[in-house]
């Protein structure tokens, strides 16, 4: 009680000119004291009072109907809310002579009153707790607001769970799509190293024959070489044979000249005498000679 008379007061001091930023302002220089009334209350508020207070301010101070439409706009604000805490322990004479804003605000938060603008003079008188705007109606309004908020909670989740689901859809899709794509790439690579291994066997295949022309050229290389070694031992052989009998020809040769000097006998033919052939008479030519006459038959 006294936190809401000294704030009352502070407003008066404004010559009936007070707003709700002074209360902001008023909050803030007092915080301790109401820190101890209102534990619960948000103490970061104050900035917001001024903004509230502003707007609430946008029109004419006896325009009591198009404030409350207006303030009708902020009752979901968190400051009009705690702004009820704090003037809650009011009562209504007390708030005879506050701007026409502050009493709006216990208008429709507060208590039931009525509120008679006369020019810059305002009255306030208590009404019967019957009026349309009473605490229960109030608080109905209350509970719509927070079904109406949880409503547009509801659809906004909702929006976003659609906004996600395609997201999911989408990324499933090109996870799809990265699967065939991976697939693709894995039989390309199978195919290729069936390749590979078939050309790894090829190539094998050739390095034996290879090895084995190679080893067949060198058996072949062996045996050329054997056999001219052969031939060759053969060739030596022959050559040593035929020294052999020139020189037993040349011994023999002598032999027979020492003999037929010894004999008085001619010299023999050279090596280069050709024996002519014997002419043989020819069967018209010979004569038949009878054997009684010419030479005796040894027969």
């Amino acid at each position: 009680m006294e936190t809401a008379n000294r704030c009352c007061n502070a407003l008066r001091q404004h010559n009936g000119l007070g707003r709700i930023e002074d209360l902001g302002v008023f909050y803030v220089q007092h915080k301790t004291s109401l820190e101890k009334q209102h534990a619960k209350t948000n103490y970061q508020i104050a900035p917001k009072l001024v903004q509230l207070g502003a707007a609430l301010r946008a029109g004419p101070a006896h325009d009591l109907e198009g404030f409350t439409r207006r303030f009708d706009l902020y009752r979901t604000d968190p400051t009009a809310l705690k702004l009820r805490e704090l003037l809650a322990s009011t009562d209504a004479h007390q708030l005879a002579g506050l701007p026409t804003t502050v009493l709006a605000v216990c208008l429709m938060y507060i208590k039931p009153l009525a509120i008679l603008s006369s020019g810059h003079k305002v009255v306030a008188v208590e009404i019967a707790p019957s009026a349309p705007r009473t605490r229960d109606a109030a608080s109905l309004r209350m509970k719509q607001i927070v079904l109406d908020n949880q409503s547009r909670t509801i659809r906004r989740l909702r929006a976003q769970l659609a906004t996600e689901r395609r997201g999911l859809a989408t990324m499933k899709k090109e996870h799809e799509d990265t699967q065939v794509a991976l697939e693709a790439s894995h039989k390309v690579i199978a195919g290729l190293t069936e390749i590979g291994l078939s050309m790894s066997k090829q190539i094998e295949r050739m390095k034996a024959k290879k090895r084995q022309v190679k080893e067949s050229h060198v058996v072949c290389h062996q045996k050329f070489q054997a056999r001219i070694q052969e031939v060759e031992d053969s060739m030596q052989a022959q050559h040593l044979i035929i020294e052999a009998l020139v020189e037993e020809k040349d011994s023999l040769l002598q032999t027979i000249q020492g003999l037929q000097e010894a004999n008085n006998a001619p010299t023999p033919f050279d090596d280069e005498w050709e024996e002519e052939p014997e002419e043989q008479p020819d069967e018209e030519e010979i004569e038949y000679i009878p054997l009684g006459e010419g030479e005796i038959d040894d027969e």
